[in-house]
């Protein structure tokens, strides 16, 4: 897919593979006349029993790694529901 005047990417997906977050972002950062933003929102639920998160936070974890490893802008928002 080729969308080059993408603003925003809203990430739902639970998973935790390295290319295809990759991938994403990378479909984000492409360049087009009058970009100068992108942001790529990654949603994840936090719950816990007998004090063991779930595992989709577990594969957050995982991918804020990613983001870190290649130095992208990371804010984290806790909202409590």
């Amino acid at each position: 897919m080729n969308v080059p005047s993408l603003h925003h990417v809203f990430s739902t997906y639970p998973g935790k593979a390295k290319i295809r977050l990759v991938q994403s972002i990378g479909r984000l950062l492409r360049m087009f006349d009058g970009k100068n933003t992108a942001t790529f929102w990654d949603f994840a639920d936090k719950m816990e029993h007998n004090g063991k998160c779930n595992i989709a936070f577990n594969h957050l974890e995982e991918r804020m790694n990613v983001y870190y490893k290649e130095k992208h802008k990371v804010k984290l928002i806790g909202v409590d529901i």
